[in-house]
């Protein structure tokens, strides 16, 4: 039967839940998702359909509690398995970054956790909560449990508009016997233009941030904010030294005309324990920059702007003619 749902934008047909043939329902939920819009990225047929059910199955999963926190990628790699030889083939299945993969991995970083509004006060909540116990890497949506609130919004997959570069994605499995399901470390290693910022919360429980040593830059906040777990972060981000920077990663929405893009960029935090190799970090949110709201960012795209003390940032490797940073986030 037809699944009818009622949404802001009217009544639309949504697939069907257990629907995961990446040519019929993965070709569907794009359909779906597009609203009628040109697709954008034919060139990724027909891969990218397996990877929008992989989407669709995020974020059903991640608005679900789970009896115990740490089988939050246990639970999902019985699926996990099967989805890497649909997105994958057979003969080569694709490969796994707890709850991510590798294929065009650089646009699937871009996941954010939606605050949930207050009728009643216009206020924002922030109910996403972190582990106890080591569960994943900070890239990865399953570091976190945001049952509570709206769940995970998943990263729009594409290999186009982005300003980082992966060169490396690793994961260590508690068992290679299953590659699926918990994971004891990871890592990704990525180029892109490091920017250093300082947040500061405004009331109704929002946030904004600001540049930091960027000239007239500096002056303008920027409001459209997505803090992963507030919870676990607010007696750490805040502060003159609070080490947080911002990444411009991508162009986005991707139906959108190129004058109307907004830019995607991740939000990190420099951690304190430096490995042998040089300074990493973790990923504390995203923010998006619009091209009506944040003027001065944005005019000429003025963020990528390479500034002479570029070079001082904290990284582990600086190209000078491209202005880009190696940077490892863990």
């Amino acid at each position: 039967m037809p699944n009818f749902q009622v949404t802001s934008d009217g009544v639309i047909e949504e697939n069907r839940l257990k629907g995961l043939v990446p040519a019929v329902d993965g070709k569907k939920l794009r359909q779906i998702r597009l609203q009628g819009f040109d697709d954008p990225d034919t060139h990724l047929h027909p891969e990218i359909f397996a990877l929008e059910l992989w989407k669709r199955i995020v974020e059903v999963y991640s608005r679900t509690a789970i009896t115990k926190s740490e089988d939050k990628l246990v639970a999902l790699s019985g699926m996990a398995g099967w989805m890497a030889r649909r997105i994958g083939t057979p003969a080569q299945p694709a490969t796994y970054v707890a709850g991510l993969w590798t294929l065009h991995l650089a646009s699937q970083l871009l996941w954010r956790v939606e605050p949930t509004f207050r009728a009643i006060d216009g206020q924002f909540e922030h109910l996403t909560v972190a582990p106890d116990k080591y569960r994943a890497p900070s890239f990865s949506w399953a570091s976190l449990d945001a049952h509570e609130g709206n769940g995970i919004v998943y990263g729009d997959i594409t290999d186009r508009d982005l300003f980082i570069d992966i060169e490396e994605a690793q994961i260590r499995p508690e068992s290679f016997a299953n590659v699926y399901g918990t994971v004891v470390s990871g890592h990704v290693i990525l180029r892109g233009k490091l920017r250093k910022v300082k947040l500061s919360m405004e009331d109704k429980g929002r946030f904004c941030w600001q540049f930091v040593d960027r000239e007239m830059l500096n002056e303008e906040k920027h409001t459209n904010m997505y803090l992963d777990c507030y919870s676990r972060d607010k007696e750490c981000i805040f502060g003159p030294d609070a080490d947080v920077f911002v990444l411009p990663a991508a162009k986005g929405e991707r139906t959108a005309s190129p004058e109307s893009k907004y830019f995607v960029c991740l939000l990190l935090q420099l951690k304190r324990d430096w490995t042998e190799s040089g300074p990493v970090f973790r990923r504390i949110g995203l923010t998006k920059l619009s091209p009506w709201a944040d003027n001065r960012a944005m005019q000429e795209d003025k963020v990528l702007e390479a500034f002479p003390s570029d070079v001082d940032m904290p990284h582990q490797g600086y190209d000078p003619e491209t202005g880009t940073h190696r940077i490892v986030l863990v």
